[in-house]
Formats: structure tokens, C-alpha cells, sequence
């Protein structure tokens, strides 16, 4: 009788979770939160055209909350139209800036070894090459640093400096 009395009073208790649980799910609708979705919209519009990358990165976050949460609301179908390229632009972005990011002390070291009168007069070509071939092991097919490389070993020929020969022809090639 004990063993029946126990059963019953724990299947009613678990019972009464489950209904306490589910009308607690039902009342929390996303679409009737005004005030969470205008936070969330005025979040990202305030963020969404930044050019840094904390800022890209927020409001890359940001808009993929707004559309998570709020993307089957009807009332919000221009919100989200708005948010959806924006989420999209932002997510190809965001890498591109990372490696851009990344890539900036490179370039900035290859741009100041190339000075601003490339040529037969360059001192710096070791460094050019230096910051060159660094690029160039992350960005293997950018024209813009293999064409000068070659450049400069060519120029570097005229100095009967055949250092940079072989790099030369490569990158002719």
C-alpha cells in the first residue's frame, strides 16, 4: 500500500511540473517582446556599417540574434530584410578583415623596403624580398607582390647584384 501511495504522490508531483513548465514555454512569445526586439534592431543599426573588427564582430552577433530570435515574427519583415544582407555581408566580412588585419605589418614593412621611387636606386631590396616572400606564403597568387619582387631582382641586375637571380626568374615566370 506504502509502494501504491508513493507512486501516485510522485506521478502527480512530476504531473504538476510538467503543466507548472509548458504554460511557462507558452507564455514567453518572441514576436509580442517589443521592447527586446527594438533593443536588438537599435543595437545592430547603430553598428551594422563599422569598419573596425570588434565592431563588424558585434554586429555580426547582434544581427544574428535579432534574426534567431525574431526572424518568423510577420510584424518584423522589413526589420529582418533589412538585417538578413547585412548578416551576410558581415559574415564573409568579418575573415576578410581578420586577414587583412594580419597581413597589414607585411605589407607595411614591403611598402616602406619599396619606398616611394622603386628602381635601380632601391637600397632595400633584402627587405623587399624579406616582406615579399612573407605575403606571399599567405597570399601565393597576389600579383601585387610578385610582379615588384621580380622587378626588383631585375633592377638589382643592373647593379651586378645577382643575389635576387633566381627569385627573379620564379617570379617572372
Amino acid at each position: 500500500m506504502k509502494t501504491i501511495f508513493r507512486f501516485l504522490s510522485l506521478s502527480l508531483l512530476l504531473a504538476g511540473m510538467v503543466a507548472v513548465g509548458t504554460t511557462d514555454g507558452f507564455a514567453q512569445d518572441p514576436c509580442a517582446d517589443t521592447d527586446g526586439q527594438t533593443a536588438v534592431y537599435t543595437k545592430f543599426t547603430s553598428i551594422y556599417n563599422k569598419t573596425a573588427l570588434a565592431e563588424m564582430e558585434s554586429a555580426l552577433a547582434t544581427g544574428k540574434e535579432f534574426l534567431e530570435k525574431y526572424g518568423a515574427c510577420e510584424t518584423l519583415k522589413e526589420q529582418i530584410d533589412f538585417v538578413k544582407p547585412h548578416v551576410t555581408r558581415l559574415e564573409t566580412a568579418v575573415p576578410g578583415e581578420k586577414k587583412r588585419l594580419e597581413l597589414a605589418p607585411f605589407f607595411q614593412r614591403f611598402d616602406a623596403a619599396i619606398g616611394k621611387e622603386p628602381g635601380p636606386g632601391s637600397k632595400n631590396a633584402d627587405e623587399v624580398y624579406a616582406a615579399g616572400k612573407e605575403i606571399l606564403t599567405r597570399q601565393p597568387d597576389n600579383l601585387n607582390i610578385i610582379v615588384p619582387l621580380g622587378l626588383v631582382g631585375l633592377y638589382e641586375s643592373y647593379k651586378n647584384n645577382n643575389k635576387f637571380a633566381d627569385d627573379t626568374i620564379k617570379y617572372a615566370q
